[in-house]
């Protein structure tokens, strides 16, 4: 309720000062305006002082308002570790008049806004940015926003004109992402990165609604969760040209309790990912994943990238990838098949693979790995299709030691080869869809250690 009532607070205002500068007489209390409290936001004065001064005087917390049309200048770090500040700009470059912008000057490594206190015991809470245009155009390093202990962030409204990463989060609990899009020019690293550290501070809800970060292939990777991180949900998220798209795993090696869980996602698009030889999404640990109506590409993989796939898993004792559910979703332009699965309880229904190989032959759609169980493929498009010439031998490539795979309903067809390639000790259930060859299939058990 308190969220509900600070959001329409800020749009009964937006007509006063999202134009000009707000007289701070006309403000309710613990309201105030930038440029009336020492910012100077004219685009050449460095206001990282004045703001920080501005907030840590707000030691119980405030809103702070920028009018749209100015420029902030930060030569530094922005601190924000006061409960309840809320940072509200007047408008983004996306949208009609003037925005209000956040320029990080500088060509060093800092991060633009940190949010909480590393290394701190206590957490900082209920936190926004909202309404303005972020750019740091000439950084070499670090991240737009970094939260570290942060509980209740907002990030909302938000454009990116130029930066180098996006977010850091660690100890955070319910962080949300909305309305943000925009350009990232980093050459490695994650535009968002994840960590909980084990044993120390579990990293818990990350909501991403209507998010689009696009690297323009300049080298870097998408979203990375790392350890204890629980719950991340998207919706409508778009992480275009990038070396991979999504990668979960646990770095700290302390077991299946202490890895990425939870984690959800409906219409998410990665789109040109594999620059680098990248991958999709690659889960490597965790357990709880959900991608439903979505769209996953490595086109910008070339044709000696042996590995790259829209969906890679790998699983061991120590990061185990358990629990994936793909709906709805195409997995295609990719030089190596669509999915490689090495994990355990894989459910895989109504998917659609094509543009598998852009120029030599490969073995499967998807290969399903030896330490592979309990995997069910169903209603799903596990052939070839778009390019002249068929390069996919088999819908699917069962290796030795995968036990208990079932296929349902699939359509193989243009397949050059086969519906199966089964050498696995186990059997296999294969019931009904269409062959390679275009026949219909009845149901039937595909023998150990041999095609079906």
């Amino acid at each position: 309720m308190m969220r509900k009532g600070f959001v329409h607070a800020a749009c009964l205002l937006s007509a006063s000062w999202a134009s000009a500068a707000v007289a701070q007489s006309t403000l309710p209390p613990k309201w105030v305006s930038a440029t009336s409290s020492g910012l100077a936001c004219n685009g050449s004065t460095d206001d990282t002082g004045a703001l920080n001064s501005l907030i840590t005087s707000l030691s119980s917390g405030g809103t702070i308002l920028f009018p749209a049309g100015s420029t902030c200048v930060f030569a530094g770090t922005v601190n924000i570790n006061v409960n309840g500040i809320h940072l509200v700009g007047g408008g983004t470059s996306g949208q009609s008049g003037l925005p209000t912008v956040f320029n990080f000057t500088g060509t060093g490594t800092g991060n633009g806004f940190n949010i909480g206190t590393q290394g701190s015991s206590s957490q900082t809470y209920n936190v926004s940015i909202e309404n303005a245009t972020v750019s740091a155009p000439n950084r070499t390093g670090g991240y737009l926003f970094s939260e570290y202990g942060v509980s209740q962030a907002y990030l909302r409204n938000i454009y990116v004109e130029s930066g180098w990463l996006f977010l850091y989060g660690q100890n955070f609990n319910n962080v949300i992402l909305e309305n943000i899009n925009g350009y990232l020019r980093a050459t490695s690293g994650w535009m968002i990165n994840l960590y909980g550290h084990v044993g120390v501070d579990r990293s818990d809800v990350l909501t991403l609604d209507n998010v689009v970060l696009n690297n323009n292939d300049a080298g870097a990777s998408g979203l990375l969760s790392d350890g204890t991180v629980y719950t991340v949900r998207g919706v409508s998220v778009g992480l275009l040209n990038l070396h991979t798209g999504i990668r979960t795993q646990n770095s700290q090696g302390a077991g299946l309790a202490n890895v990425t869980q939870a984690f959800f996602f409906d219409d998410l698009e990665i789109d040109g990912a594999g620059t680098g030889c990248g991958n999709g999404i690659e889960f490597a640990g965790g357990n709880q994943f959900h991608i439903v109506n979505s769209d996953i590409d490595v086109s910008h993989a070339g044709t000696s990238c042996t590995s790259s796939r829209p969906v890679s898993m790998s699983y061991d004792a120590a990061a185990g990838t358990e629990g994936v559910y793909i709906e709805s979703t195409a997995l295609h332009d990719s030089p190596m098949g669509a999915i490689y699965i090495n994990a355990h309880d894989v459910l895989l229904t109504n998917v659609m693979m094509f543009d598998l190989q852009h120029s030599a032959t490969i073995d499967s759609a998807v290969n399903i790995a030896p330490s592979s169980a309990d995997v069910l493929i169903s209603n799903s498009k596990l052939g070839h299709w778009q390019y002249t010439t068929p390069r996919v031998q088999y819908g699917v490539n069962i290796n030795t030691g995968a036990t208990r795979v079932s296929l349902s309903n699939n359509n193989y067809y243009n397949a050059t080869t086969g519906n199966v390639l089964n050498s696995s000790s186990s059997v296999v259930g294969l019931g009904g869809g269409i062959g390679y060859n275009g026949a219909a299939i009845s149901a039937m058990t595909c023998a150990a250690s041999s095609s079906c």
